[in-house]
């Protein structure tokens, strides 16, 4: 932790990127490591009153008075720089971490060779793009040959023989 803190204070690049936000999470999983580890090795946390404590708050019942005095402060500071954290998640560069499993081209199937995709929003999906348009470079138009499925069976026949010969399981469904 020390060393990513360090990294945005002493590289050029990193500092000049880095915006009061990042120093911000920096700073919470800073309390929150010093916290807990004091807690662990320094001041002995009563674990049964925690745990009715936290039973309590999943169950929306309020323990007793007496549990919560059993408690030291410094669980009540951590908790609180914990809860600030979960927060903060969504409002910061920290939410990029829920791309690894929410990633559209992860979660999609990879069926392109065994299924044909058409767009939705194409007006005759039997035209390609550069029938109808064409791509001009350098005020010269190149248009492409029109390619039926027939034809692109035909051009790419040994591969999508090996696909189904082999049995490939190719995408998710």
């Amino acid at each position: 932790l020390a060393f990513l803190w360090g990294r945005r204070i002493v590289m050029s690049r990193e500092r000049c990127i880095s915006l009061p936000s990042d120093h911000f999470a920096l700073f919470l999983f800073a309390v929150i490591l010093i916290t807990g580890t004091l807690m662990r090795y320094f001041f002995k946390i009563d674990i049964p009153s925690v745990k009715t404590l936290a039973l309590g708050l999943a169950t929306f019942t309020p323990p007793p008075y007496e549990v919560l005095k059993n408690i030291h402060w410094l669980f009540y500071v951590h908790i609180t720089f914990v809860s600030i954290l979960i927060a903060y998640i969504p409002f910061s560069k920290l939410m990029h971490f829920a791309g690894i499993f929410l990633s559209p081209t992860r979660n999609m199937a990879n069926s392109t060779r065994v299924k044909r995709h058409v767009n939705p929003w194409d007006p005759n999906p039997e035209w390609p793009i550069l029938v109808r348009e064409g791509i001009t470079v350098a005020g010269v138009t190149y248009k492409s040959k029109k390619v039926d499925w027939d034809t692109y069976y035909e051009m790419y026949k040994d591969q999508l023989d090996e696909v189904a010969e082999k049995d490939y399981k190719i995408g998710g469904g």
